[in-house]
């Protein structure tokens, strides 16, 4: 079984969402777990990579058991909280923005995302 973490990032009530090079919709950040490393370690060095933020990680509060490309995956949903708002892209990376959590239906997220944003805002 594969660990997939994906965080959702607060800078003052706003949520980072973001856009790769090779899709619309959008996304938060995260990356399949492979790491020695404790999880909470890990995960603040993929949202700097990915987002150029220092991030502070909180408690996971949302899980999803799928299948994805044939394999089983269990993924996380953590919340974290970033030190600022500017969001230096990695590689691959389109664009980002900040949003309001509870307005996601309005800024093209990813369909298999929207329960974790559903359990966000409870």
């Amino acid at each position: 079984m594969k660990l997939y973490f994906h965080a959702f990032v607060t800078f003052e009530d706003k949520l980072l969402v973001m856009r790769s090079k090779s899709s619309e919709e959008k996304f938060v950040p995260g990356a399949s777990f492979l790491s020695a490393d404790p999880y909470d370690e890990w995960l603040i060095k993929q949202i700097q990579k990915q987002t150029g933020l220092t991030a502070f990680i909180g408690k996971p509060f949302f899980l999803r058991d799928s299948v994805v490309r044939g394999e089983r995956t269990l993924e996380i949903f953590v919340k974290a909280t970033a030190g600022s708002d500017l969001v230096n892209l990695g590689e691959g990376l389109q664009d980002a923005e900040w949003i309001e959590a509870s307005d996601f239906l309005n800024h093209n997220i990813a369909e298999h995302l929207h329960a974790a944003f559903e359990a966000y805002e409870e």
